[in-house]
């Protein structure tokens, strides 16, 4: 997402010439326009929060650029790249600009595991209405045997299922996504492979509905997806990287067969509500708030796997 001040003046980042994510400030309006029509009842940010990478008075700004919904609902956050790499973290890299995850981690203290005020042990569950949502880190191992893998496997299994039929789960970098980028060890599609392999079985056999994913600035959604072919059993993927940064153009001349909507043309958010039979899914845009995709996701109890209509 990332901040902008309002007054057009520059600011250290990555896109728009050093004036800030400036269509963040855009979004944060179209949020507080939506809590003015009686939505949302929770806000879900899966990563990139700031783009403050070291720059401290960008959080400050950030928070006073989201204050208006997040004093009045929970802003549930997941951690990514921008806020927790530096050259000695798990997936080396200097992506925070130094942070190491440390301001983020004493800014947005989310449920346990996750409210240590330290970036250690980042992942978390939480409730909405009838959707229970489990929040990994892609930033840290989720190989198998490590300490976050059997958290994930555990908390799955937990799932009461009857108090809340919908079960979402969110991480930072997609497990599918079209991209072109496959060139280094934590490029797009190498990261998509590794969380797939280690985590995509586990994913399904715990009865997971749908999973949101960012990182890639671009809007995607797949079909019912296991191990890149569509079917009755999987699990429906939607990458919501549109908050403010600029847009990526990085994607596959034919998009994969799994893919069933992807486009680069529009900042904006997902809307999402349910009911103990029914989830919907919509992807806004926040320039003229037009509804640009929407999934819909049923099922009729006792059953617990999803079926998909357009």
């Amino acid at each position: 997402m990332g901040s902008a001040p309002i007054d057009g003046a520059n600011q250290h980042s990555f896109d728009y010439g050093n004036r800030g994510e400036v269509n963040a400030l855009n979004t944060s309006r179209r949020l507080a326009w939506e809590l003015l029509q009686g939505r949302p009842a929770a806000v879900m940010h899966v990563g990139d929060i700031s783009y403050a990478v070291g720059y401290e008075f960008e959080w400050d700004q950030f928070g006073e650029q989201v204050r208006p919904v997040a004093e009045r609902v929970p802003w549930m956050t997941l951690i990514g790249n921008h806020e927790l790499l530096t050259p000695h973290t798990y997936i080396a890299g200097t992506d925070s600009g130094g942070e190491g995850g440390v301001p983020y981690a004493n800014r947005f203290l989310m449920p346990a595991p996750a409210d240590t005020k330290r970036p250690d042990t980042p992942w978390y569950t939480f409730r909405v209405g009838p959707v229970r949502f489990i929040i990994m880190c892609t930033e840290l191992s989720f190989l198998r045997g490590s300490p976050q893998h059997a958290w994930i496997a555990a908390t799955l299994q937990a799932v009461d299922r009857g108090a809340t039929p919908w079960l979402v789960f969110a991480g930072h970098r997609p497990m599918y996504v079209d991209s072109i980028s496959n060139d280094t060890s934590h490029s797009d599609q190498v990261m998509a492979a590794l969380l797939r392999a280690e985590l995509e079985d586990v994913l399904v056999a715990g009865g997971v509905d749908l999973a949101l994913w960012g990182h890639h600035h671009s809007y995607q959604r797949t079909c019912v997806v296991r191990n890149q072919e569509c079917g009755p059993v999987g699990i429906t993927h939607i990458v919501a990287g549109t908050a403010g940064f600029d847009l990526r153009k990085n994607f596959y001349p034919t998009p994969p067969p799994y893919m069933r909507q992807a486009f680069n043309t529009y900042w904006g958010y997902l809307r999402m509500g349910a009911t103990d039979t029914r989830l919907t899914v919509e992807f806004v845009n926040d320039e003229d708030l037009a509804v640009k995709d929407t999934v819909e996701l049923t099922k009729t109890p006792p059953r617990t796997r999803p079926t998909t209509r357009r």
